[in-house]
């Protein structure tokens, strides 16, 4: 599901660069920007979080939501997939 609103804002926000840059390579330029932006963060807030190590025992369910982190292959394709959606949402426009 995440991948779906991901992909559908990442082509609305493509069309809306593509109507307003008319012409031009805007929505590639905007497709670079938001994977290099978005790789640039997903790396930086995935290394911020230390490994700290689990308690012996149960760790309760509130304390383990509050540690949970996505795993890495997430982070580093989500980006990807809202370049895709970019340029999918920039051809839209050029179709018309």
């Amino acid at each position: 599901m995440q991948f779906v609103v991901i992909l559908l804002t990442a082509a609305i926000a493509g069309l809306i660069c593509a109507l307003i840059a008319g012409r031009g390579k805007a929505c590639l330029a905007l497709a670079g920007l938001v994977m290099v932006i978005g790789m640039a963060l997903g790396i930086l807030s995935h290394s911020a979080r230390s490994a700290d190590s689990r308690p012996p025992g149960p760790v309760p369910g509130a304390e383990a939501m509050r540690k949970a982190t996505h795993p890495l292959w997430l982070v580093l394709v989500t980006p990807f997939i809202a370049g895709v959606g970019v340029l999918a949402g920039g051809s839209l426009k050029r179709s018309r």
